[in-house]
């Protein structure tokens, strides 16, 4: 799948080429035709300094974006890390005969979560210079022709290199997770089912802080509540049309009684509430199947939210997929994908 950089090299290319042809127009030229080829130059001129400038920054980013991507998911290593190390803390407490206590993987994870920390401060420093670099190429916006040359990309075109660089840096995980949980209309294109369903993720990072506040205590990323809102209804405050479902998460006001209208619409109180769900599911599945890994676990978590998690252990107990019974058989799997969109 091709990276950013290498579409603004295409873009290079383009360039070059419609730089050869313009050359290659005989001269001399009527005055107004010179003047109108002597500007084009100029143009061609000012949008390579762009483009070679951005094909620096953003070969600069993927180069942090690939290093933050070997680390893995840190946040959820490190709190792995600490539920391990403060098992063996618990172990010596009540055992007559304790073992030494390893901080080996949890000095690991801490380094690893610092680093990725650091990279993330970097990639979205990048990422903002980048933008304002991009927005300087506007006054290429519009088409203009000398010949048979386009010297400006259209609108369109430009929209559309954006959107699928911005599709085509997510991982595969991460796109597949997205394509799951938010279906578009048969036959849409690609660019427009990308555009559709990164508004959805930049819908979700909009409400980063007020999830972060809410899943305080529960030991629960704020990433995998918001990959549920985006699972469960593509993250907007609306009514289950058949059913007692209400908010971003769909808290069922039938089996949630305790549970208000007004509370259910409140991002703030949705969230925690999801969270809590969320968390106690993990332990539970923890409690009952100690084998799975850590990532087994958040996706059988998150698929309990839509099968419920007796259904959940009794598929698992059975050996089959915990999202066997889910909505189109990849809720759980979805979920961890939007996850990983997220981080």
């Amino acid at each position: 799948m091709p990276l950013p950089s290498e579409f603004v090299e295409s873009q290079i290319g383009k360039l070059e080429e419609a730089q050869k042809k313009l050359d290659a127009i005989p001269e001399p030229l009527d005055p107004a035709t010179q003047a109108e080829k002597d500007k084009v130059n100029a143009d061609f001129k000012a949008r390579r300094e762009l483009l070679t400038e951005e094909l620096k920054q953003q070969k600069a980013l993927e180069a942090d974006q690939a290093e933050k991507k070997s680390l893995g998911n840190t946040s959820k290593a490190l709190k792995k890390a600490k539920r391990d190390y403060d098992r063996q803390v618990a172990h010596n407490k009540k055992s007559k005969d304790p073992v030494p206590l390893d901080r080996t993987k949890l000095d690991q994870a801490e380094k690893n979560a610092e680093q990725s920390k650091k990279l993330s401060e970097q990639i979205a420093k990048k990422k903002k210079d980048l933008a304002e670099l991009v927005s300087k190429q506007k006054v290429f916006k519009k088409k203009s022709r000398l010949g048979d040359i386009c010297v400006r990309c259209e609108l369109a075109e430009v929209e559309h290199v954006a959107i699928m660089s911005r599709w085509n840096a997510l991982s595969p995980s991460c796109q597949q997770g997205l394509k799951d949980a938010l279906k578009v209309g048969k036959g849409t294109n690609a660019d427009v089912a990308a555009k559709q369903r990164l508004a959805v993720l930049d819908r979700a990072r909009g409400q980063k802080d007020v999830i972060q506040k809410a899943v305080e205590g529960t030991g629960v990323d704020w990433t995998i509540v918001a990959a549920l809102g985006i699972r469960e209804t593509g993250f907007v405050n609306k009514r289950q049309e058949d059913g007692q479902g209400v908010g971003v998460f769909q808290i069922d006001l039938g089996q949630n009684p305790g549970v208000t209208d007004e509370q259910a619409e409140s991002m703030e109180f949705s969230a925690k509430w999801a969270a809590e769900y969320l968390a106690k599911s993990y332990n539970d599945l923890h409690e009952g199947f100690p084998e799975m890994t850590d990532d087994e676990l958040w996706r059988a978590a998150a698929a309990s939210y839509n099968r419920g998690l007796p259904g959940v252990k009794s598929d698992l107990n059975h050996d089959l997929s915990p999202d066997a019974h889910t909505l189109r058989h990849n809720y759980g799997s979805s979920v961890v994908g939007v996850d990983e969109c997220l981080e």
